[in-house]
C-alpha cells in the first residue's frame, strides 16, 4: 500500500475556524479526495471546484464543455491525478476551490506522510473542529456573520438567520463520528 499523508484543511475566512484532519493515501485521486472533503463539509457537490498546486491546476473533467480552468497553469483532470503524482512531503501546501461564487477556499496542508496500518480504513478523520458551514448563503464572510448574528437575539437579522442555520446551530461543534462512519461504510442509509 502506498504511503499515507496526514492532510490539515483548513476554510479560510471563517470564524470560528473550520477545519479537520485526515489521514488519505497518495494513491487516492485528486477527485475521490474532492468527495471526501464534500463530506468532510456536508456540502452538495453541486458546485465547480478544482485544486491548485503551484502552478498545475487539479478539477473535473470538461464533460458539459464548461472551461472550470482559471487560467493557472496546466490544468488536469482530478480522476487522472493522485496525490502521489504531485510527490507531496511534509509542509506543502495546495488550495481546495469550491463553489465559485461564493469562494469556499480551503487550504490542505501536509503534516505527515506516514505508513499505512493494517486495517485501518482511508480516508479518515483524526481531527477536527467547526461546524460544516452552509454552502449557498454567500460564503465565508456571509456565514460567519450569520453565526454572529446568531449570538444576539435583539439583532434585525437574527430571525433570518435562524431561518438558515437554527436558533441552536452551534457554530463550533463537529461530528468526527459521524464522518468516520460515513468513510467506514457504517453510516445507515436514511432515505428511502
Amino acid at each position: 500500500m502506498s504511503k499515507i499523508l496526514q492532510l490539515r484543511i483548513t476554510l479560510t475566512k471563517v470564524k470560528p475556524a473550520t477545519w479537520r484532519v485526515l489521514l488519505v493515501p497518495e494513491s487516492m485521486t485528486f477527485q475521490e479526495l474532492h468527495e471526501a472533503l464534500l463530506h468532510c463539509f456536508e456540502w452538495s457537490g453541486y458546485h465547480h471546484w478544482q485544486f491548485q498546486f503551484r502552478k498545475r491546476t487539479i478539477g473535473p473533467p470538461d464533460e458539459d464543455g464548461l472551461d472550470v480552468d482559471l487560467g493557472l497553469g496546466e490544468y488536469t483532470e482530478a480522476d487522472k491525478i493522485t496525490l502521489e503524482e504531485l510527490g507531496l512531503k511534509e509542509k506543502n501546501t495546495f488550495k481546495y476551490l469550491y463553489h465559485f461564487d461564493d469562494d469556499w477556499q480551503g487550504k490542505c496542508q501536509v503534516e505527515a506522510v506516514l505508513d499505512p496500518v493494517e486495517g485501518q480504513v482511508y480516508p479518515w478523520c483524526l481531527d477536527g473542529d467547526g461546524n460544516n458551514p452552509v454552502e449557498d448563503y454567500g460564503g465565508p464572510e456571509v456565514y460567519s456573520e450569520i453565526v454572529r448574528i446568531l449570538k444576539n437575539p435583539r439583532h434585525a437579522e437574527y430571525e433570518d438567520s435562524v431561518d438558515i442555520l437554527g436558533e441552536d446551530y452551534d457554530a463550533k461543534y463537529f461530528d468526527i463520528d459521524s464522518l468516520n462512519d460515513y468513510f467506514s461504510g457504517k453510516e445507515e442509509d436514511t432515505e428511502d
